[in-house]
């Protein structure tokens, strides 16, 4: 006696075999089981059809699942081709069960790919409020370095010779040059001379501190 179990009847067992393995989440088994299907070569159009859907489905990630779907409305297209509306209310069904398919499996990955996107942009525009807050705070570093170089520069401004206002600043001249007898040239900065005229000073108060100590 002849068995029943038809091809078509192995192909509906192994689309749904391979539903069943990815809604127990194991969809790495189930995707591994739909690309062998897929190398079926007694495979039919419309269990193509399928199989293409369901790969697409668990395929990561979103835009190479959306190949498949691509793969799946070409062959969907040549088939309403090949077999007119109406003229076969067998085929016109499958047809009409495969579109339906289609289009949901298609809306369900565009949706997530887009919202993919959308997760992407959000991420995107808050690394760009991220980097304008880092250049905002090192613009206000470098506000903060302004201003403690401009309290510095007003610190050596206000440092004259003499220590008097109303003095010219310090502004260095040519390195100063001493002569044997410990004079400077006449090329000695300003600052230096001064610099030269106060040790001179300063060791004139100690002489005068050693003959007071020295005195009876």
């Amino acid at each position: 006696m002849a068995s029943s179990y038809s091809a078509d009847d192995r192909l509906d067992d192994a689309l749904h075999e391979i539903a069943n393995l990815y809604i127990e989440n194991r969809a790495e088994e189930a995707r591994t089981k739909g690309e062998a299907l897929l190398n079926d070569t007694a495979l039919s159009h419309h269990h193509r059809l399928q199989a293409l859907v369901l790969v697409a489905m668990m395929t990561e990630p979103v835009h190479l699942g959306l190949r498949y779907l691509k793969r799946a409305e070409q062959l969907w297209r040549e088939l309403r081709q090949q077999h007119p509306e109406g003229r076969d209310d067998v085929t016109d069904n499958l047809l009409l069960q495969s579109r339906e398919g289609l289009d949901e499996a298609t809306e369900m990955l565009t949706r997530e790919l887009e919202g993919n996107g959308e997760a992407m942009e959000v991420k995107n525009e808050a690394k760009v409020k991220e980097e304008a807050e880092d250049t905002e705070e090192q613009s206000d570093n470098r506000e903060g370095d302004t201003d403690d170089m401009a309290k510095t520069r007003d610190m050596m401004d206000s440092m004259f010779i003499g220590g008097g206002k109303g003095k010219e600043p310090m502004r260095p001249r040519e390195r100063s040059k001493v002569t044997d007898d410990g004079a400077f040239s006449e090329s000695d900065s300003e600052f230096e001379h001064q610099l030269h005229l106060a040790s001179l000073e300063l060791r004139c108060h100690l002489l005068a501190d050693d003959d007071e100590d020295d005195a009876p």
